[in-house]
């Protein structure tokens, strides 16, 4: 497809909306769809409601391109006290019960007022985290698109009134934008009524950026010795119920016992598991090995330099930071959680993956991935093999086509099986 989109007359409308603008892995893929939608289509005319302003925590705000009319639908201090409380860890039965009863009928109905005055003026709506069902007018002619992020199986395992709730609400946008081909197949499984809907769309990553901002320096306090004695790395919010540092941990403290020269455990990150994770550390004797500190805005010099890259997680969409990390010419051990691990590294030929929660599997690869020449060498050559699926380009272009299908008149089947 070339640069010049078989758009409309008038420039595409498009409102992107999202719950809460933070620093997690959805908000990041986000601005970086931003980007790219401006740079290879400049007469889109885009815009983007956050549902909810969290006051001093969304931290990728001022990368968002000053192109994109940025909205919020609740920025009222006192309806957000409690929203805006409870990021930050803190729960409270009694003021819980008030924001329920109370502010959450006014918020409702302020949300339903104010976006239906901006779905009337754009032709597309884009739900980012598939949690605007309740808001959006399904009366007007809008395409409405929802992005989904997480495994079908996972959440339907420990969430199953939710899910089951969430994909009856799905079926009522045009189409459910899955990030990689498992959870699509995984969600066309279990709710057949879905299969139709579905479109696959990487989240593309430009290589060319990470490694601009790789070679920026490192001004840590740690860095010397870090940068002597060497490191692994994890990028990962601190958060236990998906993001699962615990098993990482555990599996370094057995590598501790095993290896004399076993290089530094570094943390990018931050969350409301901090306190647990940081005892965890102490009581297997490793602070002085294991370092948890914080978040970062740019990683990628950390990943740059590190000898590997971990990841632990029970559960994902499509993790960007494995994607990153392969075009950063990592070497990668990843759990092969649902879903997107065993696609990204394509079923084990560009990283090693190991089980959801074994700690012992997890020690063995990263031992084998430290040690290994034969193992390394193998796994570089998937590495440069693999990037190529990922880039912005090819995935924008996928998009376009998604919201060019209305006003074309093409089929919904040849949409999905084009893309």
């Amino acid at each position: 497809m070339s640069r010049h989109h078989d758009t409309p007359q008038h420039p595409k409308r498009i409102l992107f909306v999202i719950s809460r603008f933070l620093d997690g892995g959805i908000d990041t893929v986000l601005v970086e769809l931003l980007k790219n939608l401006i740079r290879q289509v400049p007469s889109l005319k885009i815009s983007l409601t956050i549902i909810l302003k969290m006051k001093g925590k969304e931290v990728f705000l001022e990368q968002i391109p000053k192109e994109v009319d940025v909205h919020y639908l609740i920025d009222e201090p006192w309806l957000l006290v409690y929203k805006r409380w409870r990021i930050d860890g803190h729960r409270n039965k009694f003021y819980s019960l008030l924001d329920e009863c109370f502010l959450n009928p006014i918020r409702y109905a302020l949300l339903c007022f104010r976006f239906h005055r901006l779905q009337r003026q754009n032709d597309v709506v884009i739900d980012m985290d598939s949690r605007a069902r309740s808001i959006i007018n399904w009366n007007l002619p809008t395409l409405k698109v929802s992005y989904f992020h997480f495994s079908f199986q996972h959440l339907l395992d420990s969430h199953p009134h939710y899910m089951k709730r969430m994909a009856k609400g799905l079926a009522k946008y045009d189409y459910v934008v899955s990030i990689c081909k498992e959870m699509a197949e995984e969600g066309a499984r279990l709710f057949p009524w879905l299969k139709d809907k579905f479109v696959v769309i990487y989240n593309g990553v430009r290589q060319e950026r990470i490694e601009r901002l790789a070679a920026e320096g490192i001004t840590h306090p740690l860095w010397p010795q870090l940068a002597e004695e060497g490191y692994i790395l994890a990028v990962e919010r601190l958060e236990e119920s998906q993001k699962d540092l615990t098993t990482l941990i555990k599996a370094y403290a057995i590598l501790a016992s095993r290896m004399s020269a076993l290089p530094h455990l570094v943390v990018l990150g931050e969350g409301r598991d901090r306190d647990l994770l940081q005892e965890l550390i102490r009581q297997h004797g490793l602070e002085h090995r294991i370092h948890l500190l914080g978040f970062t805005q740019n990683p990628y010099p950390w990943m740059k330099q590190a000898r590997m890259m971990v990841h632990s997680s029970k559960f994902e969409g499509l993790p960007t930071v494995l994607i990153e990390a392969l075009m950063l010419g990592k070497f990668v051990v990843s759990t092969s959680c649902p879903t997107g691990p065993r696609e990204i590294l394509d079923d084990g030929k560009a990283g090693v993956l190991v089980p959801v929660g074994d700690t012992h599997a997890m020690a063995t690869a990263i031992q084998a991935v430290l040690t290994d020449e034969t193992l390394q060498t193998r796994l570089m050559e998937g590495v440069r093999k693999q990037v190529i699926m990922f880039s912005p380009q090819t995935n924008v272009e996928k998009l376009i086509n998604v919201l060019n299908a209305t006003s074309s008149g093409r089929d919904r089947k040849e949409v999905y099986k084009g893309v």
